[in-house]
C-alpha cells in the first residue's frame, strides 16, 4: 500500500482518526495524506459570494484550516510518518496533491 488518506474535518474525533491512520501509514510503510475539504465557492452552489467581509472570513477560515494541516503534518513527521498534507475547496480539487504520488 502506497498512500493512506484521512479526511479530516477537525472536529473532536479527527485526532483519533490521523493516529489511526499513522498507525496504519508506520505498519505498511505508506505516505498518509491528510485531506481536508472545504464547502464550495457560494457562485457555485447558486449563491451570491456576499459583502468583502464574508470573502474575507471565508479566506481567514481557509488559512486556518491549511496551518492546521501543516501543523499536523509536521507533527506526524517528527514522530517518523511520512505525512503530507492537502486542502481543497469542493469544486476545485488540488492537482499538485494528486501529482506529487506519481
Amino acid at each position: 500500500m502506497r498512500n493512506i488518506l484521512a479526511a479530516v474535518d477537525f472536529s473532536p474525533i479527527s485526532d483519533l482518526v490521523i493516529a489511526r491512520a499513522s498507525e496504519l501509514a508506520q505498519a505498511f510503510g505508506s505516505a498518509l495524506w491528510l485531506v481536508h475539504v472545504a464547502a464550495p465557492d457560494p457562485d457555485f452552489v447558486g449563491y451570491e459570494s456576499g459583502p468583502q467581509s464574508v470573502r474575507q472570513t471565508v479566506a481567514a477560515e481557509l488559512r486556518d484550516v491549511h496551518r492546521q494541516l501543516q501543523e499536523q503534518s509536521a507533527t506526524l513527521r517528527e514522530r517518523g510518518s511520512t505525512a503530507l498534507p492537502c486542502s481543497s475547496r469542493a469544486r476545485r480539487p488540488r492537482r499538485s496533491c494528486a501529482r506529487r504520488t506519481a
